[in-house]
């Protein structure tokens, strides 16, 4: 029977391809509770920021969440390759499902590894404002903090939302997997698309850092959610556990 298309049948797990995924465990649990940590130790440091004014002028070089180029921008990327990584295993253990299911985590890994980079070379900063010129949209050249996002936000949220709807046919059979991808979503657009949208409306001072610090933090903490479903996800794919389609995500399931 074919098994490509949308609606695939799972076939059984390969016991090669199974201990190989198993022993293939650059991401887990614990180790993704230990990456929370370290977002969380970022956060406290730019909290600690907003007290000291002009003092601490290194930490605040290396540290600060309003710089690109440092650990905190650093850490963001590691964390969407890794996120890319994990969606590139489910790519391959998702081919009990078919072609059709590999061929989407696949480019849930493309999407990840390509937004690891452009945390980093900044591509959605400035392709927006060559294509306004090039299109002659003064409106969006008005906006001085983040004119990306009146002109790329839309695009964004509708990439996400797309993908989230080609995992879907997958992500249904695994509940919990499928509540923390939605989640991470969420989380991900709150803070990189609506936070930042605010910025534009907001004077530079405290108010400005205080949504800075809120807007990298939902966008660390949405793609810890992303890798958390895609952890579960590849655990119950090498495990083959039964599904119970009434449990929703817990946190004590990343235990």
């Amino acid at each position: 029977m074919n098994n490509d298309g949308p609606f695939p049948i799972p076939t059984p797990v390969d016991r090669r391809q199974q201990n190989r995924l198993q022993h293939a465990d650059p991401l887990n649990q614990r180790i993704l509770l230990w990456l929370l940590a370290g977002v969380g130790f970022l956060t406290t440091v730019n909290i600690a920021l907003l007290f000291v004014g002009d003092r601490g002028f290194l930490i605040r070089v290396f540290f600060s969440m309003d710089f690109d180029r440092n650990i905190p921008a650093w850490y963001s990327s590691m964390l969407l390759a890794l996120a890319g990584l994990v969606a590139f295993e489910c790519s391959l253990a998702a081919e009990r499902f078919g072609q059709w299911s590999k061929s989407v985590f696949l480019l849930l890994s493309l999407l990840l590894v390509f937004m690891s980079c452009d945390e980093i070379a900044r591509f959605h900063e400035t392709l927006p404002e060559i294509l306004s010129d090039h299109l002659g949209l003064d409106s969006v050249n008005r906006f001085k903090a983040h004119p990306w996002v009146f002109l790329g936000g839309p695009f964004v949220i509708i990439l996400l939302v797309t993908m989230f709807l080609l995992l879907n046919n997958t992500l249904k059979r695994f509940p919990k997997s499928r509540s923390l991808m939605l989640w991470g979503f969420i989380v991900l657009v709150t803070g990189g698309i609506v936070l930042e949208s605010i910025m534009e409306f907001l004077p530079r001072g405290i108010w400005w850092q205080i949504e800075m610090l809120l807007e990298e933090t939902l966008e660390m903490v949405g793609t810890l959610l992303i890798s958390a479903s895609l952890i579960l996800l590849r655990k119950n794919n090498q495990t083959n556990l039964p599904i119970d389609a009434d449990q929703d995500a817990r946190p004590s399931d990343l235990l």
